[in-house]
């Protein structure tokens, strides 16, 4: 999941060129996970004003060409709380237009219907790599 989450990320600049800023999330950080405003998870700690003035941008244009990579929800699926910004943004509340990439594993599918019902465009799954395909990627990569 995570590998997956770095290389759109890597690609961006290649592929993804219609969203302006892309941000990565991983939502096992402490700080992400309890983020109660957009300040709070889009923050620069040497320079909190340029935090405020980014948060308010992106709620000003609601989300509009952000893409969100919101990396780990499996991992942290029991740990919202009621005022967490990440269940905002998923529910729609925050940042409407927003494009989200949320990994997680298979199994925490039913916590992310539970927490709300977000709007899900494409569901992808990666299966991995059969033993053949790790060799040839390995030895090509």
């Amino acid at each position: 999941k995570s590998t997956f989450a770095w290389e759109a990320c890597r690609r961006w600049d290649e592929s993804l060129r219609y969203y302006h800023t892309l941000v990565l999330l991983k939502l096992r950080e402490k700080w992400v996970l309890n983020a109660t405003s957009l300040s709070d998870l889009f923050r620069y700690p040497d320079q909190p004003s340029f935090s405020k003035d980014i948060a308010q941008e992106l709620h000003d244009s609601h989300g509009r060409n952000l893409l969100l990579v919101l990396d780990g929800f499996d991992e942290v699926s029991h740990s919202f709380h009621e005022d967490s910004v990440i269940k905002s943004i998923l529910c729609r509340q925050l940042l409407p237009e927003c494009t989200i990439i949320l990994t997680t594993r298979p199994v925490a599918k039913s916590a992310l219907r539970s927490i709300c019902q977000p709007k899900v465009d494409k569901h992808v799954e990666i299966i991995g790599f059969t033993e053949e395909e790790r060799v040839r990627y390995i030895t090509e990569v």
